[in-house]
């Protein structure tokens, strides 16, 4: 994929620590089998957050001295770089994109497009009604329960946001803090 790089000794500095966006470098080498699986997570998320995160593999093998100097210790390790200094660090593959996503927003402070509707969805933008959610439905005749997917309850969004009594009390407390 074209948004991911290589990064390597020679131009560490400068696409690395010179940056002026946050680096998420993945610290991997050819014989590792997590480092395999964690590859093409480590692509989906460089085309998702190009422009907003640079993130890049480093060869551990080929360039050891980088790995020493940073106290990588086991790998895969993803390193978050921010002005010039690695602030945060995830030791192995967590089994899915969604964790490394989570972690990334976290640590670069930086949102993708699901977070986005999120807020779209929580200031009015988009109404409740176009949510669906699985539950089961007892049919008549039937021996068992079927899946179905339900809308949400038809509710405006004013009086869904503007009503203490229907946002649920982690949420009020979550909107607070956010202020």
């Amino acid at each position: 994929m074209k948004n991911l790089q290589h990064f390597d000794g020679p131009t560490f500095e400068a696409d690395v620590l010179h940056a002026t966006e946050p680096v998420v470098v993945d610290f991997y080498a050819d014989w590792c089998h997590p480092c395999h699986m964690m590859g093409p997570v480590v692509e989906q998320l460089a085309g998702e957050f190009a422009g907003k995160v640079k993130i890049g593999k480093l060869d551990v093998d080929a360039n050891e001295e980088i790995a020493i100097r940073y106290g990588v210790m086991g790998i895969p390790t993803l390193g978050l770089f921010r002005d010039g200094k690695m602030v945060d660090r995830l030791v192995g593959y967590p089994g899915a994109a969604a964790p490394i996503r989570t972690w990334i927003e976290k640590s670069a402070n930086v949102t993708t497009a699901t977070k986005k509707i999120a807020r779209r969805w929580a200031g009015g933008e988009i109404p409740p009604a176009l949510f669906m959610y699985p539950t089961w439905r007892w049919r008549p005749g039937s021996p068992r329960p079927q899946l179905c997917l339900r809308r949400l309850p038809n509710v405006a969004c004013s009086d869904y946001l503007n009503n203490p009594n229907r946002i649920p009390e982690w949420e009020q407390r979550l909107r607070r803090s956010r202020t």
